[in-house]
């Protein structure tokens, strides 16, 4: 708990230069800010702000909120065995974005979490949403400690008919477990974005952004047992391995750059449409480090998503729609070698057996009304399909899943005197059909195949999903507050075991 309360204080104190700055600057009183900052029809959008030139308009008042949280998850019965069966983590962060003239805003986060994920099995390596396939495994895993800092900030300013900004975030992470088999994962993942907007008439704001970001993880596994090596599988997807580098293979680096493009449409106040199209493209290189950094497998993820909606508010009314989409083309390269020489392998040649497509679409809507920032309610019903289909062609594999899923979001808003107070509630249900599950060559019985059959049981699952939580802040002082709020979610997994997440955070905003 030390540390945290450290870490606690190096948060603030990376950000103080700018707290010092915006530190009462705006008047508006702090308990009138949350229809800004945690109403739903102010969350409904927050794409359209994404590029640091666009995110000028995102407030119009200043906020800065100091938080210490705690996370608790549990997974019962079936689960992806790559990320484990629960975890417990502790944080700390500071947010804070300054309207510090009619000309100019900044913005700024810091954050620290550390705590433990438990019994992850098949993948020894960090962050694996973002590199599967790719990843080194082992079919003993256990509990791993994880330490993670992310700083990010920007800046926007404004001449007559211009926006111009520019953001940059970075994200630390260590993880490492003090038992064979022990990894020691240190990752460092860098992004910047420029952005510029434009008016193009008296209703419209055109913004466009681009940016680049870079990846490293240092990936390396050791043994003290003197019993021996565990055997470490080289994933190339789908079960399968690259057998010619599996077995004592240990350390490996993982170099990732890519860069992301966007186009942002939005009114320049109240009602009207919401636009926004982007592209995003990473490629991430694994190098063996005991074969001279040999770069053995590349993974090209590209990915184009966007959003179309209107906005209209009337009176004490809140209405919204908005459609979104997704579509995700992951490609898996393995470079082939000659025989080597004196630990030199010369490339001849290349295969693309890995393919992993995703195509996401949701539509929802927003109805409600608000009464002078002292009581509002709202609704969101929405539904959403997904379809996955993922395939190795070398042994002819694949695994396919098509999902739909419906549901509602509810949210109740009330201010009190010095109080504001707010309760969320939601539910929805995801139905899977037309599912496949074809691993040619692969005996079901063995490990291997049993890890893939408990993955694909968890992924075709119909699933029953609830959430709420509950927010009050409470002002001590003239432009400052204190807040506690808790969330719970609780998912059903039909046959396949359950899942529950408890989240609690206290903090002062000013």
């Amino acid at each position: 708990m030390k540390k945290l309360y450290l870490n606690l204080l190096l948060c603030g104190l990376s950000l103080f230069p700018v707290l010092l700055w915006g530190a009462g600057k705006d008047s508006i009183q702090v308990l009138s800010r949350p229809e800004q900052y945690l109403y739903a029809p102010e969350k409904f959008f927050t794409a359209v702000y994404n590029n640091p030139a666009t995110h000028f308009f995102a407030h119009e008042s200043s906020l800065t909120r100091l938080s210490i949280y705690s996370t608790y998850n549990k997974k019962n019965g079936t689960y992806l065995l790559q990320e484990g069966n629960g975890s417990q983590l502790f944080g700390a962060g500071v947010s804070s974005w300054l309207n510090l003239s009619g000309k100019t805003k900044v913005w700024g986060n810091a954050s620290y979490i550390t705590g433990k994920k438990r019994q992850i099995k098949w993948n020894e390596t960090s962050d694996f949403e973002l590199l599967y396939p790719y990843v080194m495994a082992d079919t003993i895993g256990g509990d791993l400690q994880t330490e993670q800092y992310r700083f990010s900030g920007g800046y926007s300013g404004k001449g007559r008919l211009f926006t111009w900004g520019l953001q940059a975030a970075y994200r630390a992470k260590i993880e490492y477990r003090d038992r064979d088999p022990r990894p020691k994962n240190v990752v460092s993942d860098f992004n910047i974005e420029a952005g510029g907007s434009v008016h193009t008439g008296p209703l419209y704001i055109l913004g466009v952004a681009g940016g680049i970001r870079i990846y490293n993880q240092d990936n390396v596994l050791d043994f003290y047992s003197p019993n021996g090596n565990v055997y470490i599988h080289t994933m190339t997807g789908l079960g399968t391995t690259y057998s010619r580098f599996t077995g004592d293979k240990t350390d490996v680096l993982y170099k990732g750059f890519g860069y992301q493009a966007g186009l942002q449409w939005l009114p320049v106040k109240g009602n009207g449409w919401r636009l926004t199209a982007q592209y995003d493209r990473l490629d991430i290189d694994r190098h063996l480090k005991s074969h001279n950094n040999l770069a053995l497998t590349r993974l090209n993820d590209s990915r184009i998503k966007g959003s179309i909606g209107y906005r209209y508010y009337n009176g004490y009314h809140r209405s919204a729609v908005k459609a979104t989409g997704l579509y995700m083309h992951r490609k898996g390269i393995e470079n082939l070698f000659g025989n080597g020489t004196g630990n030199i392998y010369d490339q001849i040649g290349n295969r693309s057996p890995y393919l992993d497509k995703h195509i996401h679409f949701r539509f929802e809507g927003l109805y409600g009304q608000s009464y002078s920032n002292r009581f509002s309610w709202f609704l969101q019903p929405y539904a959403a399909i997904h379809q996955m289909n993922t395939t190795y062609s070398e042994n002819q594999r694949q695994i396919k899943i098509n999902r739909i899923t419906y549901g509602v979001n509810a949210e109740i808003d009330k201010q009190y005197r010095k109080s504001f107070f707010q309760a969320s509630f939601g539910t929805s249900y995801t139905q899977t059909g037309n599912s496949l599950l074809s691993l040619t060559g692969l005996d079901m019985q063995s490990t291997m195949g049993q890890m893939m059959q408990n993955n694909y049981d968890w992924l075709q699952a119909n699933k029953i999903q609830t959430h709420t939580g509950i927010h009050w802040e409470t002002e001590i002082k003239e432009n400052w507050s204190i807040y506690a709020e808790t969330n719970y979610k609780y998912i059903h997994y039909r046959n396949e075991g359950n899942y529950q997440h408890v989240e609690i955070t206290c903090g002062v905003c000013f």
